[in-house]
């Protein structure tokens, strides 16, 4: 309603410095991750379009698992955030990052751990 809308503008003079500081940082949270995501894409090879599909094949899979993890892990992004970014919903962003917490921590999985700490050298 009239607050909403007085609000909803983060330039507005009727915002506080609080929400207009925070409105900031979840933007550039925001960015980080697509910066994340994108780079995650590159290294495997894939173009970004693709892993937003709704197409649920093990190498895109594997894909949405290792992003949702790193954007977790790097920007504290909520999780139904990183569903928007990513076309999934909170749910299933929640369980891909605890999928792939496991399996980093998981030695008999060293092929996605090389590839999860390769991608962390390059994000960083």
């Amino acid at each position: 309603t009239k607050s909403k809308l007085l609000t909803s503008n983060p330039n507005s003079k009727f915002v506080s410095n609080y929400k207009r500081k925070k409105s900031l940082e979840e933007e550039q949270k925001k960015d980080r991750a697509l910066s994340i995501f994108f780079d995650v894409c590159t290294y495997f090879g894939v173009k970004w379009v693709d892993v937003l599909n709704p197409y649920r094949g093990p190498k895109y899979v594997k894909i949405r698992k290792i992003s949702t993890y790193l954007i977790r892990e790097k920007t504290g992004l909520a999780f139904g955030k990183i569903g928007e970014l990513l076309k999934i919903d909170r749910t299933s962003a929640n369980h891909n990052y605890i999928l792939a917490k496991k399996i980093h921590k998981d030695p008999k999985e060293s092929e996605t751990q090389k590839d999860i700490n390769n991608i962390l050298l390059i994000i960083l």
